[in-house]
């Protein structure tokens, strides 16, 4: 069987939602082609002129099919262990790769001291590692529970830290598509204050959301945790008092 041929029948073998999320993986190396096209030649040219906002296009279209991938996997019943797991592959590396192109852009962080808004730019740095330094620490409780047999999962709270990362990447980037194009979609003002406060809000509010569904998820471990020892403990214990009795008989 060729390679062709393998990749064919993977591909008819993929429920709809699983492939919408493969579009979503296949998109950032797109995102990235841009957005780094424009930073690297950004003196002149196409890229120069519009690459971050065909990256920022490509990220809208992205974040799009994350909502489209879920509501067709509960619509039609298409959940599976390889569709969440390729779901959760897709919007971290979406995320961290957005949070790395705005925050090596030049136009953003021009030197150590400078700002963006009336904020340091090092502020942004900071709420950038808080979200992947609990992503990854959120991964690897996940996936230490399930060596334990323990499905662990914050729900509405998952889905909230998500959305808000997908905001605040969104914002930043065009934030940087606004400086690029010489303010002309917020003009110096009332308008580029509005954008500025957004999106420090939800930049913020991604990084402290993303801290406590990592807490949250170490609290659930050690809870289900404790009741899966529990009730184990108590097994052995109705185990060994069958085993007296059946002794007495």
């Amino acid at each position: 069987m060729s390679f062709k041929q393998i990749c064919s029948k993977l591909w008819n073998d993929t429920t709809t939602a699983t492939k919408i999320t493969a579009i979503r993986l296949l998109l950032v190396p797109f995102i990235v082609f841009f957005y780094v096209g424009a930073v690297a030649f950004w003196t002149n040219g196409f890229f120069a002129d519009y690459g971050r906002l065909v990256a920022l296009i490509f990220f809208l279209i992205a974040i799009a099919t994350d909502y489209l991938d879920g509501q067709i996997a509960k619509r039609f019943n298409q959940k599976s262990k390889k569709g969440e797991w390729l779901d959760t592959l897709a919007d971290k590396l979406l995320v961290v790769t957005g949070l790395l192109l705005v925050f090596t852009d030049p136009l953003l962080m021009r030197s150590p001291d400078d700002a963006i808004g009336i904020v340091p730019m090092f502020a942004a740095v900071l709420c950038g590692l808080a979200i992947i330094g609990s992503d990854i620490s959120a991964s690897a409780v996940k996936q230490y529970g399930q060596t334990k047999g323990m499905e662990l999962n914050t729900g509405i709270l998952e889905k909230a830290k998500v959305a808000l990362q997908f905001t605040a990447v969104g914002l930043f980037m065009l934030f940087a598509v606004n400086y690029n194009l010489n303010n002309s979609l917020f003009p110096v003002g009332p308008g580029e204050d509005i954008l500025t406060y957004f999106s420090w809000s939800a930049m913020v509010a991604a990084a402290v959301l993303s801290v406590i569904n990592v807490i949250y998820l170490e609290v659930l471990y050690f809870k289900v945790g404790s009741s899966v020892a529990d009730g184990t403990e108590q097994t052995e214990e109705g185990g060994q008092a069958e085993e007296d009795n059946s002794n007495n008989i």
